[in-house]
């Protein structure tokens, strides 16, 4: 969980200052998250020191985990500040050298960008095992046995992301917009998956869902259908804002689930 203790996050901040890749990947592993609130008085530095490395970087691995952290840090840095950030008129085309002055939509954005990016090489993220890079830490309550590959991992990180991306957006309008009613986003895997999100810059509000989709697309694929269906449990519970479809359809897609 998040209660990691201070040595766990100081093995975090070594691995990130020595530019270690393979001890970054791996504390990323074990604690689940940087967090960035523990260490205030070097925010910039970390930026600037995963920056570094991500240009270095020529392992895809290595690169999407990098990519997956900066994008997770901009959403802290966000949310560390949103009340501030939030009255601030929004950039448009221009973004400023001082993260400082940044508005919300430049955060969003940096968010999208750097975890898009974390996902990208799926089919190489999908050979690699979490187990390769951090020892499993205990078997009873893991969900690596679901979730097994890096690519699994990261596209669980980007989902988490991705569901603090709160916005003024309409979502039921959104999806109007593309055609989409907001009950079939209670559809069984197997239809949910056709579903044409298709994200523009912007539409914050459908990354979340996309994201779930890439994960069941690529999890149907390797036949892992009990892992499916988690992902399709964890997606029917961020929905529950979606009114009036959740009081609806909710229950009937529970319900077939466990069929």
């Amino acid at each position: 969980g998040n209660n990691y203790t201070y040595e766990e996050h100081r093995a975090i901040i070594q691995a990130v200052s020595d530019q270690n890749g393979p001890q970054v990947i791996k504390a990323l592993i074990h604690l689940g998250k940087y967090d960035l609130a523990r260490d205030t008085e070097n925010d910039t530095l970390v930026f600037n020191r995963l920056q570094g490395m991500l240009e270095k970087s020529s392992d895809a691995v290595e690169k999407a985990v990098l990519h997956s952290m900066l994008g997770e840090l901009y959403m802290q840095y966000y949310q560390k500040d949103q009340w501030q950030i939030r009255q601030r008129t929004e950039l448009q085309g221009y973004i400023p050298s001082d993260m400082k002055e940044w508005t919300r939509n430049i955060f969003y954005d940096r968010v999208v960008e750097h975890m898009e990016a974390s996902l990208a090489e799926r089919e190489h993220l999908e050979k690699e095992k979490v187990s390769t890079f951090a020892a499993v830490v205990d078997e009873g309550k893991d969900s690596r046995s679901y979730y097994p590959t890096m690519y699994d991992f990261l596209a669980r990180r980007a989902i988490e992301q991705y569901g603090q991306l709160t916005g003024d957006e309409d979502l039921s309008r959104t999806l109007a917009g593309k055609q989409i009613a907001p009950e079939s986003l209670f559809a069984p895997a197997e239809r949910y998956v056709q579903l044409p999100f298709n994200p523009q810059p912007g539409e914050y509000n459908l990354m979340l869902f996309e994201c779930y989709r890439k994960l069941m697309v690529s999890l149907m694929e390797r036949g892992l259908s009990r892992s499916v269906l988690l992902t399709e449990l964890d997606k029917l519970e961020s929905l529950s804002g979606l009114q009036p479809a959740y009081g609806t359809s909710a229950l009937p897609s529970l319900e077939n689930m466990l069929q």
